[in-house]
């Protein structure tokens, strides 16, 4: 196969790096088979996808000319995978969800490693539309934050939603994972701490804190990390969003969404949108039903299981991040 094809061909999408680094890996994916992945990792690769490699260098020289991206910066768990994926419109945004080139270069900057020179570049080839003008709606994984000055910096046009939940509802959803979710909150702790975002307290006093403090701290730390985004290269060009108003009231939301990232998407596409199947299922289990009141139901169980104890963590963790404001995020009247 030859390299032009990949230059040339949209189908061919960026994927990731080879094990040395030295060349960059393509994926040949169709449309629906890339806007229906939930996640554009390990998880959506298959034994038989035909490959292609590129030299970074080549990546680099023969980036697309694009037209500029959107994005969703995220907290996780508030159902960001359902936003991304319900805007998807053929010919118009095409969702791009937790690509693994922006959770690699996310690591390697927590490397000390410079990702500027080909940052670009890398969201040229991310962002590429399959048809002319079609805007990608790129969903970095919650563990690429890291990188959305530099993102936002690197597409000066792009603008961005900052999708998130109220602390309470996002310990909520740490507890409602079980096990696992208390882990991968202790997890994302560790992730964020490289980026500078961790209290100073030592190592001792920190073993010390339950799961859901620190699931609370992590919380507080993705939101400073969005703060200095929209005090930032982001300022004028992002808008809050709280993942329960879109759910609660879906059609206003995505319309207020649409309009801001400049998607073109009509009243009646939105329409269709917000009452179609995808908003019924399960984003990132589209064999699982999705119904918003059971999930309401849901959460406020657990909340009520966890008693007085839930307030005490929240209490407990604005005192001590007091430059957290108390009254985000809020939507839809913060978008525009």
């Amino acid at each position: 196969m030859a390299s032009s094809d990949v230059y040339l061909d949209p189908a061919w999408r960026l994927d990731r790096f080879d094990p040395t680094g030295a060349e960059a890996i393509f994926v040949r994916a169709e449309r629906s088979r890339l806007s229906e992945a939930p996640f554009l990792d390990q998880r959506w690769r298959r034994t038989e996808d035909e490959l292609a490699s590129v030299t970074v260098q080549n990546l680099v020289s023969h980036a697309p000319q694009s037209a500029p991206p959107a994005f969703i910066w995220h907290s996780a768990f508030c159902c960001s995978t359902l936003l991304a994926g319900v805007l998807d419109h053929d010919g118009l945004a095409l969702g791009v969800r937790e690509p693994d080139m922006l959770m690699t270069l996310a690591n390697l900057k927590r490397q000390g490693q410079t990702v500027t020179s080909i940052l670009p570049a890398a969201l040229n080839w991310i962002g590429r539309g399959y048809a002319p003008g079609e805007r990608a709606v790129i969903k970095p994984t919650n563990l690429a934050n890291n990188l959305m000055g530099d993102v936002m910096a690197a597409c000066p046009s792009s603008k961005a939603i900052l999708l998130t939940s109220s602390l309470r509802a996002f310990i909520v959803s740490i507890v409602k994972k079980g096990e696992a979710g208390r882990a991968f909150a202790r997890f994302m702790y560790t992730v964020f701490a490289m980026d500078g975002r961790a209290l100073p307290i030592s190592e001792v006093d920190r073993m010390r804190l339950t799961d859901l403090q620190v699931a609370a701290l992590v919380w507080h730390m993705q939101i400073a990390e969005m703060n200095a985004l929209s005090r930032g290269s982001g300022a004028g060009r992002v808008a809050w969003l709280d993942g329960d108003a879109f759910i609660a009231d879906p059609e206003p939301v995505l319309k207020h969404v649409s309009d801001f990232l400049e998607l073109g998407l009509s009243d009646d596409q939105v329409s269709q949108a917000a009452d179609g199947p995808k908003m019924k299922r399960n984003a990132k289990a589209p064999e699982q039903d999705f119904a918003s009141s059971s999930r309401a139901d849901q959460n406020d169980q657990i909340a009520r299981s966890l008693g007085p104890d839930l307030d005490r963590i929240i209490e407990w963790s604005y005192g001590l991040h007091t430059d957290t404001p108390t009254d985000i995020p809020v939507a839809p009247a913060l978008l525009g």
